[in-house]
């Protein structure tokens, strides 16, 4: 009863203060719909990340964990066509310089001053092999290395970790093939993550903290190292499976690991994780150089209470299928500079704009592509026009007319695509520029989902931000000694002993009345400021009691008499 009591003062309390800088990422119905089932490959969490970077986000948040090695796919960047096409080009190239090398031997050069011009460092024959090892190393990609080059691209990511539940059983892990592999995997995970976003456990001296209740399963160490930052993301609900509370540190050996959230919150505050120590029992004490001390208490167990803002729609909300959207526009648009260059251009564009898919080699291949296909178009208007050939062969002048066309039809795609693509990217740019953003799933048939006092069915990644805003607003909660309860209890029911005697039974129900009601109002309004948590069921049933009784004993005496 008391659980729900505290419920009911999160909804009839008015709305605290949520951040504006706070950014929910959805992976929503919409983002799978357009980009496939989930899991989604990394390369694809790659480009989200990098999006969000070239965005303008502060930092970005994983609510997803990677705590498996990916495989190898082939990339889906260039169709098969533009990489045959590339393929027929080097194998063009390759038959033209030996059959010029052979005719150069038959005219009488010697051997070794027409080899190096082939086979040398820098030789013609083996940049053309170089550039096909490059084509190919392009078409199968590494996603776990992808991921780490966009981690270390935006360097403000952080990721989640759990630790296992007990009941979990990870004996297929030890009997199958990978088992062996996987475990030596998370040991060089877990090393790398306890040196990097840890703490001596002797740091705290004896504070309240909760114990592990399983194995640490890590992120693997490649993302690790990449990663600002990593966290746990473990909570577990209290007995009526509402999520209340959850732990700030859980130990593993003699080192203590951060809650994701939390460890975001200190680098924001500016606060070193070798700073923290507890003043007492139930308040962590966290030093900001140049500004005050921030006090976060917690409850008897050590626990952090989540102060809980709203529903899941109190933060703001964008669907990570937009930014993706934006990406798959500048790809199209790369794509088709490609098309276009070795259609129409011979080829003009050099590696920098052939390398695998970038920003900067789509603007490369614009710079030098659009210009080119323009000045193709007017050159190829003014032979219609002034070229007697064309006026005298009907039949060339409608190729001309058709080339011309497809052209100009190139030119015009490449524009529409790129006035939708700067519109999506300015709009995106001023909601995400300067935001902390949580990457989380939230499609349907989610199965991160938990009770709050607010909704039944809220996806858990919000605790996470909520934790956050909670931390930056220093917008805490606290809970009372129990004493405090009892002592309330006993007081009130002391007054209704000593005045109902007194009186009649319409003023002595009044004073009951008001006695249960100012006590709800105060707890309620000491909820609602200071962040006071004080128990309301016990002193109310105490008030309620001591009047029935009273009441029943004055009755009992009434007869008597």
């Amino acid at each position: 009863m008391e659980l729900r009591a505290s419920d009911l003062k999160f909804r009839l309390r008015p709305r605290i203060p949520v951040r504006e800088d706070i950014l929910m990422i959805d992976i929503d119905d919409e983002s799978l719909e357009r980009f496939g089932r989930w899991p989604w490959p990394r390369s694809v969490m790659a480009r989200l990340v990098d999006s969000l970077a070239r965005h303008g986000a502060r930092n970005v948040f994983l609510d997803i964990e990677f705590i498996e090695p990916s495989r190898l796919l082939v990339s889906g960047s260039r169709d098969k066509e533009s990489i045959n096409r590339e393929i027929g080009r080097l194998e063009g190239d390759v038959d033209r310089l030996l059959t010029q090398a052979f005719e150069l031997v038959e005219r009488g050069h010697s051997k070794e001053t027409v080899l190096p011009s082939l086979t040398g460092e820098n030789g013609e024959l083996k940049l053309r092999f170089k550039r096909l090892k490059e084509l190919f190393d392009g078409v199968v990609e590494d996603p776990d290395q992808i991921l780490v080059e966009a981690l270390k691209q935006a360097g403000t990511t952080y990721l989640t970790f759990h630790f296992t539940d007990p009941s979990e059983n990870d004996e297929d892990d030890h009997f199958s093939p990978v088992g062996p592999i996987l475990s030596e995997i998370r040991q060089a995970g877990r090393t790398m993550l306890l040196r990097r976003f840890s703490i001596p456990r002797s740091q705290l001296g004896e504070s309240p903290l909760v114990p592990a209740t399983g194995d640490l399963v890590p992120v693997i160490p490649s993302l690790t190292e990449a990663a600002r930052g990593a966290g746990f993301a473990n909570a577990s609900p209290d007995q009526d499976g509402t999520f209340r509370r959850l732990p700030l540190f859980l130990p593993d050996a003699d080192r203590l690991v951060f809650q994701g959230a939390f460890l975001l919150a200190l680098d924001l505050m500016g606060v070193a994780p070798g700073s923290l120590r507890f003043s007492g029992s139930q308040t962590l004490l966290l030093d900001r150089e140049g500004a005050p001390t921030v006090r976060v208490p917690l409850d008897r167990q050590g626990l952090f209470l989540i102060n809980w803002t709203g529903g899941w729609k109190i933060f703001k909300h964008v669907s990570a299928g937009q930014l993706l959207l934006s990406d798959e526009l500048a790809r199209h648009q790369w794509i088709l500079l490609l098309e276009a260059d070795d259609g129409y251009l011979g080829g003009r564009l050099g590696q920098e704009a052939r390398t695998p898919f970038s920003v900067t080699a789509l603007e490369q291949a614009k710079k030098i592509v659009i210009p080119a296909l323009c000045e193709l178009i007017e050159r190829l208007r003014e032979q219609r026009e002034t070229s007697p050939c064309f006026k005298d062969n009907p039949e060339l002048s409608a190729r001309a007319a058709a080339r011309f066309d497809t052209l100009k039809s190139v030119v015009a795609t490449f524009e529409e695509i790129e006035a939708r693509r700067l519109s999506l990217r300015d709009n995106l740019r001023r909601i995400i520029a300067g935001n902390v953003c949580f990457v989380e799933l939230s499609a349907s048939g989610t199965t991160d989902i938990g009770v709050t006092p607010f909704e039944e069915k809220y996806p858990m990644a919000g605790t996470h931000a909520t934790i956050l805003n909670s931390l930056l607003m220093e917008s805490f909660l606290k809970e009372t000694h129990p004493g405090w309860t009892w002592l309330a209890s006993f007081i009130m029911a002391l007054i209704l002993g000593w005045t109902l005697p007194f009186l009649g039974s319409r003023a002595a129900t009044g004073i009951a009345i008001t006695l249960m009601l100012g006590y709800g109002l105060a707890g309620g309004l000491l909820f609602w400021k200071p962040g006071l948590m004080i128990g309301t069921v016990a002193p109310v049933v105490t008030v309620f009691l001591a009047y029935t009784l009273v009441t029943v004993y004055q009755r009992i005496l009434t007869v008597k008499a």
